[in-house]
């Protein structure tokens, strides 16, 4: 019988390129063309359940009976999608179908599709696309409950980028796309239970982070309360109510973290020499310099735009978007902190004031600094608790043993607390832009003391080796 199968598709494929042969044009060339591949394909070999258990993570295969039909695997799971061509968007588009089942597997989970079922879910979904040209919403997912990744699209353009600060919907999207998304985005929304996240977040402590589960666990609680109605600001909706049905479990209720408590370290001046002095050399340095000299905070300077800085009135404003506590913080530059501007302005035509090294379209990404960092931190003689941060708590010490005031510590810190909160605050900062100017210049200058003090140690006791 095989033999007399594989003749036959012999033959066809032999008449079809006779076809193709005869010069013919239009609608029918196509339509000999699309015959002749499907004859071809459907002599490869059938994909079989061994070919989907040994998939490895990262790696995908496709099955040659049905045209577009694909398992990826990730570290955590397998799935099943429907790979095709969006001709509105000029993009290939994967649809979820559902996880794969294993004929091994000992137990079945709701959402997990055999290869059979893979192949029966993926047919009238290939026959809407071939008769319309798009793919009906309603056919990828029951009750038109969205995917995770859908839901996270929904909650960040709808109400992350909306109704929350710049910079925290900008966080939310980092940690959904980078830590759910990759490994869960195709799966069912009302799937995704305390289970999966459960396991995403002993991933996190596994590696050592500390911050990142509960930051993790905090952004998917408040996405599946916007989603089901359960939050205060849900009148954005409108008549759509909710994005799941209300009753929709929360991936994050009942899972209990140990408490980050935050270290209180105040680096003293051997620890802010040593740090000033790890600076350079490295690819980040000129960033984390300007960091240490201006007391901002280091995503404020990572994302430094030429447009936020007065290069001849020596000031940078950095706009109430970009602060933590949306307010605009006008920086007083010292003359450290415009040399190094100067040097970044001749070394680049980006309108960033740090680009990334390979792309100078893009601002450098804080957490690269701080990876380029954590590299030097021990031959360096850093302390581990010395991070980039830490250099405002080391400013803030150093002008209060100057006997400089609260406010104007609060000033150069862009603090609102004292007697710069309230209606007075824009008034006051106004009134300490001198001050403040003087105490960046007086802060820059005991940086550059403490590393010249300590080069004049080392040359004297090479000379006195010399000797």
């Amino acid at each position: 019988m095989a033999t007399t199968t594989s003749t036959a598709r012999d033959a066809a494929v032999h008449h079809l390129e006779q076809a193709l042969a005869t010069g013919i044009k239009g609608a029918a060339r196509q339509a000999v063309k699309t015959a002749l591949d499907v004859t071809k394909r459907s002599g490869d070999r059938e994909l079989r359940n061994l070919d989907c258990d040994r998939l490895q993570p990262g790696k995908r295969v496709t099955d040659p009976a049905c045209p577009g039909l694909m398992l990826r695997a990730t570290k955590t799971r397998k799935f099943w999608v429907y790979r095709w061509l969006d001709k509105s968007k000029g993009h290939q588009v994967e649809t979820p179908l559902g996880d794969y089942l294993s004929a091994e597997a000992d137990r079945i989970d709701e959402g997990q599709l055999t290869i059979t079922q893979a192949r029966e879910k993926w047919r009238p979904l290939r026959q809407a696309r071939k008769e319309s040209g798009a793919l009906p919403t309603a056919a990828v997912a029951s009750a038109n409950v969205p995917t995770v990744e859908a839901l996270v699209r929904m909650y960040l353009s709808e109400y992350a980028e909306v109704h929350k600060k710049p910079s925290s919907a900008k966080g939310d999207a980092r940690l959904l796309n980078r830590f759910i998304v990759p490994s869960h985005g195709s799966m069912r929304a009302d799937q995704f239970r305390r289970s999966h996240l459960s396991a995403i977040l002993g991933q996190l402590r596994e590696q050592g982070l500390k911050r990142e589960p509960q930051k993790v666990k905090a952004v998917v609680s408040a996405m599946y309360n916007v989603a089901c109605g359960r939050n205060s600001k849900m009148e954005f909706l409108g008549d759509k109510k909710t994005w799941l049905p209300p009753a929709t479990e929360n991936p994050a209720d009942g899972i209990s973290l140990a408490r980050h408590e935050p270290v209180n370290f105040k680096p003293d001046a051997r620890q802010v020499r040593a740090y000033a002095m790890a600076l350079e050399g490295l690819k980040h340095g000129a960033m984390l310099r300007f960091q240490m000299l201006t007391t901002t905070r280091i995503g404020e300077a990572a994302g430094a735009s030429w447009s936020e800085i007065d290069l001849d009135e020596g000031v940078w404003t950095i706009p109430a978007e970009r602060t933590k506590n949306s307010t605009e913080h006008r920086v007083m530059l010292s003359t450290q902190a415009l040399d190094v501007l100067r040097a970044q302005k001749a070394a680049s035509g980006s309108e960033w004031v740090f680009p990334r090294p390979n792309d100078d379209e893009q601002a450098v990404r804080a957490d690269a600094a701080t990876r380029e960092l954590a590299g030097v931190r021990e031959a360096a003689g850093i302390n581990p608790l010395f991070t980039p941060h830490a250099v405002r708590a080391a400013c803030l010490t150093w002008m209060a043993e100057k006997q400089e005031s609260r406010a104007l510590r609060d000033r150069v810190s862009n603090h609102l607390t004292g007697d710069t909160a309230g209606i007075e605050r824009h008034y006051v900062a106004a009134q300490l832009d001198q001050p403040a100017r003087v105490a960046w210049q007086k802060w820059a200058d005991h940086i550059d003391r403490l590393v010249d003090d300590e080069r004049s140690v080392v040359t004297t006791i090479r000379s006195e080796a010399a000797v």
